[in-house]
């Protein structure tokens, strides 16, 4: 019982995202999101590149990652985004920053 209370009260002092959580997949601590439109979707190497508000920023694709749809359905893949729409990516800092989720956004 008293695991399960100390456990409780670790999932409610966590620190909430300060972000939109992922439809297709579950966020971690080391989850990061960024969101803009799409200026470039390079296919070697496999990179996806976004205008923010902070400037622009580029994150690797790889063949895992997730994309879903604006109405939050499951895309077959990558190739399914185009310049200019808007997205919300959500990665991980691995050697650079690494999509494992792009979510389209209306």
């Amino acid at each position: 019982m008293k695991s399960l209370l100390l456990a409780a009260a670790v999932a409610l002092l966590a620190p909430l995202p300060s972000f939109p959580a992922p439809r297709l997949i579950g966020a971690t601590p080391e989850t990061r999101c960024d969101w803009g439109p799409i200026s470039e979707i390079k296919a070697q190497p496999a990179e996806l590149l976004l205008r923010t508000d902070a400037g622009p920023f580029k994150v690797l694709l790889g063949q895992s990652v997730k994309v879903a749809g604006a109405d939050g359905r499951p895309l077959a893949s990558v190739a399914e985004l185009h310049a200019g729409q808007n997205v919300r990516v959500y990665y991980v800092i691995e050697s650079g920053a690494r999509a494992l989720e792009i979510d389209v956004i209306p």
